[in-house]
């Protein structure tokens, strides 16, 4: 032992000879890159002392390397230095006199550490130590110390065997000790992920306690939902329309609107997977598209709305578009966002983009909206964008990717021009009539002296017609509340005159007058009228703005004319139009006003409620003092004159109904009458918009007009009330409309037992021509040929005299086009309704999208073509009829005595085909045109037609141009016949 301890004694310099294969001899060993592992392990080798104060007697020991251990004993019962790993076993204890070991025993050790024998007292002299740095060597067999300072066998001459030096179960377990701090670190992670959820989840729900208490609404409201329709762009087919031109939006009659119509909770559903969904909900100024969204975050912080995580409000007129924002800042200071974020919460937003709802309101009260999405957002998110950029980045689909935008806009405004570009478009259509007679009563319910309100607001049957807009609505309450037992019921009641009675009285008590002209600025005004959720009466500070320069300079106004910027766009354009009354001059206000046809009326510089504001205003006498009468006089002739000089007949539709209202508002009645007489004879509205008040004073203009009208009433989205008082006329002529509206008000008047009404509606109703677009129009077609009977019964029991229905008697044109995908079962069923149109004369079946009605439609046409005495054409283009379906036709055909015309063109019929109707064509004596271009004849159905075309002299022409008929061919058999044409012509 002495020997052995000697032998480990101080190291001396060069003590090692140089090895074949030493590590430390190596060249590519001296770079200083290869000596950070060695300085490694050298840092990793610590005082005995403090290995020791790491384990105490409660705590399990740190997993340790060998350079930690000092002293080791073999199972030989040598003491070597540190080196060869060890597990802890019965050691024998080493008898000498110098040394006195003990085991220290310690709780079941963490796998792969290592337990130490510790010397009580120091073992050898100081100049004896044991360095740390020597360990046991490497055996080439053997698990053991791989480091590149382990010296050879050769250099311990005292050193035991190998074999006695080696422990082979005794190692260190480095994967489980991976393992282990693999479980730490994934421990830490969970509890950091824990923080974040907490943080997260604290976050929802101070912004769902923020949303609650933000847009809770007032106990005594009266909150009324109003119908939500699924709406599409109206295609404009056959025409070459600009990207940004003015888009319209379908107009569904009463049955589609039920059918489109969604529930509130059902405004988000898609069966559609995109990466972003942008909704644009679409209402006129008042509908209540404010009131909806903020619905829609107090019914999300209550629980609904559970797809979404994440909710944020965005009012467009509050933000400036110029400034620049990080996308952090953008979502959390503009909107209206709890106080409590932080970096985690934003970072779990972008992560789970799909349940963010991100609701911008009043996209055309942005401030400076000029190129607003004309832009590409091309920057990091994380860099600071203007508002602007950040918002074309989130509608170009960029930015966020899938979340969902909702943004609130006026009709025809200026997110028009960008609608296609939307997944899913909205549209708010306001109160039904029974909608508004329940508001009124309401909110009167409990004063019983108003218990005749409703009696006396229907009473202004022009204003009242407005009430299908909510905000409207509650201002006619209001109006009545203020002037029910005071106003003369025998004064006109214009639309200006209204807003002038409602606000007279707050800017009275500011000291000024509407009728002074002085400048409104920096006034409150009653305003419980600019939101109808609320019933009480709150007052809104009206912020003065300017108009655009360009504006005020070229209509003579200078600076210093101010609407109020945050009311509602009614109430800007009233008090827009009280301005500039006094600060415009005759020339000036008539050149305003006027109308140019050959503009759209998105080009024109007035809008339209501000001209119908303006009209009111200078023909409204009441409580104006003698000198501005006196200039309103004169404003009022220049106006009537220019109203004079108007062709209405020049007009469009849209432009001819504000007209109508403009000269409504005047009062006048001399000009209605005049201006009767360039009114055209033939109206058609067909695609136009029709509201209450637009029916109201086309109803107005009609009754004075001294010849008869034909009105075209179809896709006008014209609610029942309306389309009953238009057809009611005397004036009216004949008129159009939607057949599943015409037939449920004639269900409605024959339910009532207004027989007298439903006779003139019966006789004034025609349908010709009439084309079916859908499986709707052939399911309308059909109601309206069933309700025959029904008004057969009736007349008879009546006296009505009524046997028939002559539009369906009198029909003789019908064109059908469905398409490919309905094609044949939307003909299948057409063709158990046209024997019961006994005067059709022209069925077309031909459509650029091709119906593909088939054989079997054929077939079921064949069957009926003994009742179709009086049908003389039949074309039945384009349908994918084969050679058995011409067998079928054939056969059939000579049961058509009247007809003249038969059009194959573009079919698949091959010369089985042609030789069958070859066949038939001697006894079809009143056929003029056979038309078979295009279709799989060859040279042999050819000569079988041009032969059998000698046997029909009253045939004038046959076609039947083919690539499979060769051009020689042709000419040939045209050269024998000038009957036989060459051209494709379809």
């Amino acid at each position: 032992m002495d020997d052995l301890l000697n032998g480990f004694s101080e190291p001396r310099e060069c003590e090692e000879p140089p090895r074949k294969h030493s590590r430390r001899n190596c060249s590519r060993r001296q770079s200083p890159h290869s000596q950070k592992p060695r300085q490694k392990r050298k840092m990793k080798s610590t005082d005995t002392s403090e290995l020791n104060e790491s384990c105490t007697e409660n705590e399990t020991p740190k997993s340790l390397s060998l350079t930690h251990i000092p002293y080791l004993l073999t199972p030989a019962g040598s003491l070597v230095g540190s080196g060869n790993t060890c597990h802890p076993g019965p050691f024998p204890v080493v008898q000498g006199s110098h040394f006195q070991f003990k085991i220290i025993l310690c709780p079941a050790p963490v796998p792969g550490s290592v337990l130490s024998c510790v010397p009580t007292t120091p073992p050898i002299p100081e100049h004896n130590a044991f360095s740390t740095n020597r360990s046991i060597p490497m055996s080439p067999d053997r698990r053991v110390s791989c480091s590149p300072f382990a010296p050879s066998a050769a250099d311990l001459p005292n050193s035991p065997e190998a074999a006695s030096m080696h422990c082979p179960s005794i190692e260190i377990d480095t994967d489980n000790t991976n393992k282990c701090k693999e479980t730490q670190v994934q421990h830490v992670q969970q509890e950091k992920q824990q923080e974040k959820h907490k943080l997260v989840n604290s976050f929802i729900e101070a912004q769902k306690q923020l949303c609650l208490k933000t847009f809770a609404l007032e106990q005594d409201s009266l909150y009324t939902e109003t119908m939500l329709v699924n709406s599409r762009i109206n295609p404009k087919t056959g025409k070459v329309v600009s990207k940004t031109a003015e888009k319209e939006l379908l107009n569904y009659d009463l049955a589609e609107k039920e059918r489109h119509t969604l529930e509130l909770l059902n405004l988000f559903d898609d069966p559609k997977e995109m990466e972003t969904k942008i909704i644009a909900l679409l209402g006129q100024s008042g509908m209540g598209k404010t009131v909806l969204v903020k619905k829609i975050c107090h019914e999300w912080s209550t629980g609904k709305f559970g797809q979404f995580s994440f909710v944020f409000y965005f009012e467009c007129r509050n933000m400036d578009v110029s400034k620049q924002y990080s996308f952090k800042d953008f979502l959390f200071k503009l909107s209206s966002c709890a106080q409590e974020k932080n970096i985690d919460v934003y970072q779990h937003i972008l992560r789970n983009s799909e349940k963010v709802l991100l609701i911008f309101d009043g996209f055309d009260e942005f401030q400076d909206p000029e190129g607003l999405l004309h832009g590409s957002f091309t920057t990091s998110p994380s860099k600071t964008n203007k508002a602007k950029d950040l918002f074309t980045g989130l509608f170009q689909k960029k930015l966020l990717r899938g979340c969902t935008l909702l943004i609130t806009a006026r009709v025809r405004e200026r997110l028009n021009q960008y609608l296609g570009k939307v997944d899913k478009i909205i549209e708010m259509m306001g109160f039904s009539p029974s909608q508004v007679e329940w508001y009124i009563k309401e909110y009167f319910k409990e004063r019983p002296d108003f218990s005749n309100a409703l009696e006396w607001i229907k009473g202004y049957p022009y204003v009242f017609s407005y009430c299908y807009i909510p905000f409207m609505c509650k201002m006619m309450c209001l109006f009545a509340e203020e002037n029910l037992k005071t106003r003369n019921k025998e004064l006109p009641l214009s639309l200006a005159a209204l807003y002038e009675g409602l606000f007279q009285k707050n800017l009275h008590a500011h000291g000024t007058c509407i009728a002074d002209g002085a400048e409104i600025q920096n006034r409150t005004v009653d305003v419980s009228c600019l939101d109808f959720e609320s019933e009480k009466k709150n007052s809104l500070e009206l912020q003065s703005q300017s108009l655009p320069s360009d504006t005020g300079d070229a209509l003579g106004l200078g600076q210093g004319t101010v609407t109020p910027s945050n009311a509602l766009a009614l109430v800007q354009n009233f008090y827009f139009a009280v301005n500039m009354l006094d600060k415009i001059n005759d020339r000036n206000l008539v050149r305003y006003v006027s109308f140019d046809p050959k503009k759209r009326r998105n080009q024109e510089s007035c809008p339209d409620m501000v001209r119908r504001f303006l009209i009111g205003l200078v023909c409204y006498n009441n409580g104006i003092s003698s000198s501005k009468l006196t200039k309103h006089v004169k404003k009022q002739k220049k106006m009537i004159a220019y109203f004079q000089t108007l062709e209405l007949s020049e007009f469009c539709p849209q432009r001819l109904l504000e007209v109508l209202h403009c000269v409504y508002g005047t009062d006048n009645l001399r000009l209605i009458s005049s201006l009767d007489v360039t009114l055209d004879k033939e109206l058609s509205f067909l695609d136009t918009r029709l509201t209450p008040p637009d029916v109201f004073v086309l109803k107005k203009v009609l009754q004075r007009s001294e010849e008869k009208v034909s009105l075209d009433l179809r896709k006008t989205g014209i609610d029942q009330k309306g389309l009953k008082e238009l057809i009611s006329l005397k004036k009216i002529r004949s008129y159009r409309a939607s057949l599943s509206d015409t037939v449920n008000l004639w269900k409605m008047l024959l339910a009532n037992g207004h027989t007298v009404l439903l006779k003139k509606c019966i006789k004034k109703f025609t349908l010709e021509p009439f084309k079916l677009e859908s499986l709707k129009d052939v399911t309308d077609l059909k109601a309206l040929v069933d309700i025959q009977n029904d008004v057969c019964n009736c007349a008879l029991n009546s006296c009505l005299e009524i046997t028939e229905i002559p539009a369906v008697k009198n029909l003789k044109r019908l064109t059908f086009g469905l398409g490919k995908k309905h094609g044949q079962d939307g003909f299948l069923k057409l063709v158990e309704i046209l024997p019961k149109l006994p005067a059709l004369q022209h069925l077309d079946l031909n459509n650029l999208t091709e119906n593909h009605i088939g054989d079997k439609g054929v077939e079921k046409l064949a069957e009926k073509f003994p009742e179709l005495q009086c049908l003389q054409a039949l074309d039945l283009s384009q349908n994918n009829i084969t050679g058995v379906g011409a067998k079928k036709l054939a056969a059939a055909l000579p049961s058509l005595h009247s007809l003249q015309t038969l059009s194959l063109f573009n079919n698949n019929v091959c010369d089985m085909g042609a030789e069958e109707l070859a066949s038939i064509l001697p006894d079809m004596t009143s056929l003029e045109a056979l038309h078979l271009d295009c279709n799989r004849i060859t040279c042999t159905g050819a000569e079988k037609l041009a032969a059998s075309l000698q046997k029909c002299p009253k045939m004038r022409s046959l076609r039947m141009y083919s690539m499979t008929i060769p051009h020689g061919t042709l000419q040939r058999l045209q050269q024998r016949d000038s009957r036989i044409s060459c051209l494709t012509i379809g």
